[in-house]
């Protein structure tokens, strides 16, 4: 079992610019154990024949490093579902995205945060969930977490990546997730994570990170948080996430 993995996926579209992520992961200060991509069977037929020649090359270079799986089709939740088969809940999965590249610094961020705030998942990129008298606030009014601030209102965004340290994805697995939050993976995530027990933090800079180059067509962020400040599939996604795992306001200590 690796003491830290990272987990990302992909999908056709954006295959062709995986390699420059995986490049990025490759070259940080402190190299996780593990770089595990989890690809769809059904969008790869041919398994490893069927991706860019670059990224078969750079596999059979790092073939120490960076282990490819094929898999069913659980869409974003290919980034961390099938890592969680492989490796366990008692294992540190770091998530990233497929699309931006990593400064080297990026994941020694993350463990020192980790370090800090043990019972705690933790990442660059967050918002502070807040309450009103109709109980939670719209997603997209959440201001901006804290830094260095565990808590469980602390509301993680995947795109600079998310620690999960052992043991706080160990109600993750469950298949519900494709009925509750089909394609809110932070959503159920953090839901998931809070009912084992832990809080959240934003560390680090919260910096932009630099885009690979891979479309940005079927982007999730398009479809969960609209432009306007109406309702969105994050908010429907968050009221039920809290009522499957049973958890209320307070658990959030919000009020």
């Amino acid at each position: 079992m690796p003491e830290v993995a990272v987990s990302l996926t992909s999908y056709p579209a954006r295959i062709r610019a995986v390699g420059r992520t995986i490049r990025s992961i490759l070259r940080q200060k402190t190299t996780p154990d593990v770089i595990f991509l989890a690809l769809a069977r059904d969008e790869f037929h041919g398994g490893t024949s069927d991706l860019p020649a670059s990224l078969q090359r750079l596999i059979r270079l790092h073939s120490e490093k960076i282990e490819v799986v094929f898999t069913d089709n659980s869409r974003s939740y290919k980034k961390i579902l099938p890592a969680l088969s492989a490796f366990g809940a008692g294992s540190t999965i770091v998530t990233a995205d497929d699309d931006v590249t990593y400064p080297t610094d990026w994941l020694a961020g993350l463990l020192a945060g980790s370090q800090a705030t043990p019972n705690a998942s933790v990442g660059t990129r967050g918002t502070l969930m807040r309450a009103d008298k109709d109980g939670l606030s719209p997603y997209v009014s959440w201001p901006a977490a804290p830094l260095d601030w565990p808590h469980p209102a602390v509301f993680l965004t995947g795109r600079g990546g998310i620690l999960y340290p052992p043991g706080s994805l160990q109600h993750a697995s469950s298949p519900h997730y494709a009925d509750v939050a089909p394609s809110a993976d932070d959503v159920w995530l953090k839901c998931a994570t809070l009912s084992a027990g832990f809080a959240s933090a934003r560390v680090g800079s919260g910096r932009e990170y630099r885009s690979n180059g891979a479309s940005q067509g079927g982007a999730l962020h398009k479809k969960n948080v609209p432009a306007t400040r109406g309702r969105s599939v994050n908010d429907d996604a968050i009221r039920a996430c809290l009522a499957h795992f049973s958890l209320t306001l307070s658990d959030l200590c919000l009020s």
